[in-house]
């Protein structure tokens, strides 16, 4: 089978999101495009439809009787708890709400009509009083011979599936005029949980099946490629005892199916011929349902008791070799990534019910052979080839993140910014460094293993909320990348007047045991001096945290720092402030980097011709060594 194995840093792996609901479960139904109408059932045929923008809900059953405490027979139609409710994915206008006969309405529920005979066993020994003999039970749970599922082709709106609680399936192509009844042969009495139609092939189907409330708990999932003349049991790799709730295929590989069982979530590459499981960080539970969330590409598991899952990104199940011998070195392809407005992303608290977001950033899967021994790097460019950011597994670079490479499956997140700024060492920053984010666009990550290298193309996207135009970011990037760069030599040169102020000072100290040496004491200490000055000009030494920002005032570092925070912090627009003001930085940097070329050129020049002139020497021995070298 084909093995998933999570590495660090960031494996694969669940997310949960808790939902609060009330003890009773039935469907809801919407025009995904316009969900401000939903319509939402409960039992014995009960279904409401209820208007989000006025709070206002109507009641439009077909035949609105509540059937309480009748016998199943009496009853003008015998809905199932849980009664299917459906919104056609062709015609917005067209809903379906299922009884033992299909019910169809084209204006919202107010009008209801039949579009199959009955579709169930209607076996009339089990439609009487829900209990007895003492107290009947009659609250809609113990109705049977129900329509328990109904699924719309995704390739033609006429042709519908239907499976009911006591074990049928039928099929009509032409919009209900005419129904199939194609039920495998020799099947048990039993519930048909869930109907998948493959959005791949408009005749293949895929079919959950259970008998657990007869006591047995076996797998059964089902297959056609014909449009039910012919089934195929495919349950090889499932545990014995974890019945089978439903299983979808995905819609990006053909052949790629998701079960979700008693026991936990299973995945096939091969159309069910061999099952394993996806299990990974989700606790073991039932999974009710599932679908793949088609614009993010992810799956979502409904669970009994446990919440709401979401697997992130499905890419590495989609891309994942066809042979599980298949040990190649790989870089799938990422799905695109959004540069979250407020950078949103990485979850958040909340308690109980909230869940956890996916990583904010993108996200690269790169499979490494078993038989890894060869560094890896990872390089982000943009459309013109520069170079954004870089990775590496080895840790003899300063200059480069480090990657945490395992055999196998690993996964790892760009934050979608550049290389940081430069910090000057025991420097507190009030604000932050970090590179700047990412314009939206299209990038390159280059993966190197070893002498061997892979590309993909990776798309940036902005916020969708988000109104800035690509010129707005592009500006907004090159105000940024002004201030970065004088940030930076702001920083180096204050570690450059650092490490030459040291220098003039030892010099200083060791040239007052020369003789003749003071001129050179003089102007040494002139120039450390000034070279102090220029410091206290560019950084403020004396802050040290959140608390003395408001002590002492702020050098030139600090007001760079904060105007690339108010930039680089909004979604692209830059304000005429802000142009304004690194004019202004830009002007004083000017007057702060010529102090620093003279102080650093010429004056340093003259004080290394005072000391040749003196021949003050390097290093000077002040006593004798007491185990002296022959």
């Amino acid at each position: 089978s084909v093995a998933i194995a999570s590495a660090a840093p960031g494996g694969i792996g669940w997310k949960d999101w808790y939902a609060v609901s009330g003890g009773d479960t039935a469907y809801v139904a919407f025009d995904p495009d316009d969900p401000s109408v939903n319509y939402g059932g409960c039992d014995m045929g009960q279904i409401e439809r209820w208007d989000a923008r006025t709070g206002a809900g109507r009641n439009v059953m077909s035949y609105p009787m509540l059937p309480a405490a009748m016998q199943a027979r009496e009853m003008k139609y015998r809905f199932n708890w849980n009664a299917p409710i459906l919104v056609s994915q062709h015609d917005p206008d067209v809903l379906y709400h299922a009884a033992n006969v299909l019910l169809r309405s084209t204006n919202g529920g107010d009008a209801w009509e039949a579009v199959s005979p009955d579709l169930t066993g209607n076996d009339d020994a089990k439609q009487g009083y829900g209990g007895g003999p003492i107290t009947n039970e009659g609250a809609g749970g113990e109705i049977y011979n129900t329509i328990m599922y109904v699924a719309e082709s995704p390739h033609d709106a006429g042709t519908l599936w239907v499976g009911s609680d006591d074990g049928l399936i039928h099929v009509t192509r032409d919009g209900g005029a005419s129904w199939s009844n194609v039920t495998p042969r020799n099947l048990d009495e039993g519930m048909i949980n869930a109907i998948d139609v493959s959005p791949h092939d408009p005749a293949a189907a895929y079919v959950a099946y259970t008998r657990y409330k007869f006591n047995d708990f076996t797998p059964h999932v089902f297959t056609t490629d014909d449009y039910g003349q012919s089934w195929r049991r495919v349950v090889d790799g499932l545990p014995e005892e974890a019945h089978v709730r439903v299983v979808r295929e995905d819609p990006v590989r053909p052949g790629l199916l998701y079960a979700g069982t008693e026991l936990g979530l299973f995945v096939s590459w091969d159309a069910g011929a061999r099952w394993q499981s996806l299990q990974l960080d989700m606790p073991t539970t039932p999974i009710t349902d599932l679908i793949v969330q088609r614009t993010h590409n992810d799956l979502v598991a409904a669970t009994q008791g446990r919440s709401f899952w979401i697997l992130d990104d499905l890419s590495p199940l989609q891309q994942a070799p066809d042979s599980p011998d298949d040990d190649a070195f790989t870089v799938l392809t990422p799905r695109p990534a959004y540069r979250f407005a407020g950078g949103l992303g990485g979850g958040f608290g909340g308690g109980g019910t909230v869940g956890a977001n996916p990583p904010n950033g993108a996200v690269i899967d790169v499979r490494v052979p078993a038989t890894d021994s060869q560094a890896v790097t990872l390089t982000v460019h943009d459309a013109a080839g520069t170079l954004v950011r870089s990775y590496s597994s080895t840790r003899d670079d300063d200059s480069v993140d480090v990657l945490e490479v395992e055999p196998g499956h690993n996964r790892f997140v760009w934050n979608l910014r550049h290389e940081a700024v430069t910090r000057v060492p025991g420097l507190y920053v009030w604000g932050t460094l970090n590179g700047r984010r990412a314009v939206p666009g299209t990038y390159t990550v280059r993966v190197r293993w070893g002498d061997e290298t892979r590309e993909v193309s990776l798309e940036v996207r902005a916020d969708p909320r988000v109104t800035a135009s690509a010129e707005d970011f592009r500006v907004q990037a090159a105000l940024v990348d002004r201030i970065d760069a004088e940030l930076r030599a702001i920083h180096g040169g204050v570690v450059q007047v650092r490490d030459v102020r040291g220098q003039v000072d030892a010099l200083v100290r060791r040239a007052g045991d020369v003789d003749g040496a003071d001129t050179v004491v003089a102007v040494g200490g002139a120039l450390s001096e000034r070279l102090q000055a220029l410091e206290d000009s560019l950084v403020q030494n004396r802050t040290v945290d959140g608390q003395t920002v408001i002590n002492f005032p702020p050098r030139l570092n600090f007001h760079y720092i904060y105007l690339r925070s108010a930039v680089e912090g909004a979604e692209g627009e830059v304000t005429k402030g802000a142009r304004e003001l690194i004019d202004d930085l830009g002007t004083r940097w000017s007057d702060h980097r010529r102090t620093l070329r003279q102080l650093l050129g010429p004056d340093l020049g003259a004080l290394n011709a005072l000391v040749d002139e003196h021949g003050i020497p390097a290093v000077i021995t002040t006593a004798p060594s007491p185990d002296p070298v022959p």
